[in-house]
């Protein structure tokens, strides 16, 4: 029996399938392991002057500075305690006078006289 041979092609394409899984394997693997490179600004970049700023160290020497525990003291002194607000209040409204009419006069007058009467 005769061993039949696998077409070019096939060979051809899994050759290329191992190159190109190797190509992005190696390369995930570049990107995870090399280091980014840093951009520094050119202004921080410049050098410095080597001559010491008088007028500023003084300007040092004259601050105020407070330790931790008088921090602490100035705080809570200097905190102001929370003063009352008012809260708002319900008003009274004034009530509603009740207007005579002729009718209302006439019925409450009615009502006097039979009571009169029965009397």
């Amino acid at each position: 029996m005769k061993k039949q041979k696998k077409p070019n092609l096939v060979v051809l394409g899994i050759l290329t399938l191992i190159t190109i899984l190797s190509w992005v394997g190696f390369s995930a693997y570049r990107s995870f392991t090399s280091e980014v490179p840093i951009k520094v600004p050119s202004e921080i970049l410049e050098p410095i002057s080597p001559t010491l700023d008088t007028e500023a160290l003084s300007k040092v020497d004259n601050r105020l500075f407070f330790l931790e525990q008088e921090l602490a003291e100035i705080i809570l002194i200097s905190s102001p305690s929370p003063s009352p607000t008012a809260s708002p209040e319900p008003t009274q409204l004034p009530e509603e006078q009740e207007q005579a009419t002729e009718s209302a006069t006439n019925e409450t007058n009615g009502a006097t006289k039979s009571e009169n009467i029965t009397q």
